[in-house]
Formats: structure tokens, sequence, C-alpha cells
């Protein structure tokens, strides 16, 4: 009886990330076409100044990342290089592992 069933189920997380996503996507539409078709004086004004405040926001959340990305490099090699000794029962005082790099698991 179960391979009767032609229904194709949605999962609840799915369903809802393709409406956000549509929400999102008319949204974004619709500001678009209010900024063509209002008058010149409701647009908001942008200025050189401002692009430049976002621009160096911008590079010092990229920096941010940078650093990160490097810091879990970091970590998933520490993790690369411990687990085995983990699985074996290995004892970590005959190696060269610095007791930051055993921290940060």
């Amino acid at each position: 009886m179960r391979g009767d069933c032609n229904i194709s189920f949605i999962t609840p997380q799915s369903y809802l990330r393709k409406l956000k996503f549509q929400y999102l996507e008319q949204n974004a539409k619709d500001k678009y076409v209010k900024s063509i078709v209002s008058d010149i004086d409701d647009a908001p004004i942008v200025t050189a100044e401002q692009n430049n405040k976002l621009a160096s926001v911008n590079e010092e959340k990229k920096e941010g990342l940078k650093v990160a990305k490097r810091k879990l490099v970091d970590v998933q090699n520490d993790i690369r290089l411990l687990a085995p000794m983990v699985e074996k029962g290995l004892c970590f005082d005959h190696f060269s592992i610095s007791a930051v790099s055993i921290i940060k698991l």
C-alpha cells in the first residue's frame, strides 16, 4: 500500500526558503520599479562620501573574514593532525604539539 502513494513531499524548510526567496525577489522588483517611476525628488540621494564609508566598512569586514578563514584553516589542520593520534590513543607528551592547538579542539 505504501507504493501507491504518489504524493511528493516538500520539507517545510525548503518550502520556507523558496517562499523567502520569492518574497525578497518581489520586494527588490517593487523597489526597483518604484525608484524608476517615482519623482526624482523622492529618490534617496547617495553621496560619494556615503559610498566611501560603505567601501571602508566592507573592506574591514573582508579583512575580518580573511582572518577568520585563516583561523578556521589552522583549526582544521590541527584536527587533521590530532584526530589520528586520538584514534590510536597516543600520548600527546611524545609529540611536538603546542598546547594552544590542543586547547583549540
